[in-house]
């Protein structure tokens, strides 16, 4: 899918890896910007996408209780491999090159549900029941590219890509309870 931009720019900043140190409790500031703008399904609908704008990222390690800047050389930042330029949804519905938050109409109009034998793609799922009624509610969604061997490879947000390892491996951090097994659509 071919990334058309609207010609708007997003800058994200977030704070990552918390955690205490012997200096103090850390934690790190990683802002980046991407350009937004949509990607066209094969029915012609637009997805919203976000393309990182290159050497937007900007990684600085402070002090959660004071705010302060901690100064590091660029080589302590190495070592973590942040990512931002895509993340699940983006490499396995849109080869790696973007970042999608949504990517709904995506598999709607490209993709088919298949059983696990077949699948290229595994979506996992958050759903928990709410209200009086039992409804059951979406709540967060990951996906992963399944290898042949049984393996998968996913983009764990601004982390840098994992590849080979186990489905287990792939949802460590979350609660999902169900699955989705795709196959792309043969145009």
């Amino acid at each position: 899918m071919k990334f058309i931009s609207s010609g708007s720019a997003i800058i994200t900043s977030q704070n990552v890896r918390p955690k205490p140190m012997k200096w103090g409790r850390t934690a790190i500031r990683l802002t980046h910007t991407h350009n937004k703008g949509v990607l066209r399904t094969s029915k012609g609908r637009e997805v919203e996408a976000f393309k990182l704008v290159e050497n937007s990222v900007e990684t600085v390690l402070f002090d959660i209780d004071t705010g302060l800047e901690i100064p590091k050389p660029g080589s302590y930042f190495s070592q973590f491999q942040f990512d931002p330029s895509y993340n699940c949804f983006g490499y396995c519905f849109a080869g790696g090159n973007v970042w999608i938050t949504d990517p709904s109409q995506i598999i709607q109009d490209d993709f088919v549900e298949v059983d696990l034998s077949e699948a290229e793609i595994i979506l996992f799922k958050e759903f928990q029941q709410f209200g009086d009624n039992g409804e059951t509610n979406f709540i967060n969604s990951h996906a992963a590219m399944l290898l042949p061997n049984g393996n998968v490879s996913f983009k764990p947000g601004v982390n840098r890509l994992i590849e080979n390892v186990s489905i287990d491996l792939a949802i460590h951090d979350y609660n999902f309870n169900h699955r989705v097994y795709l196959r792309k659509i043969a145009i």
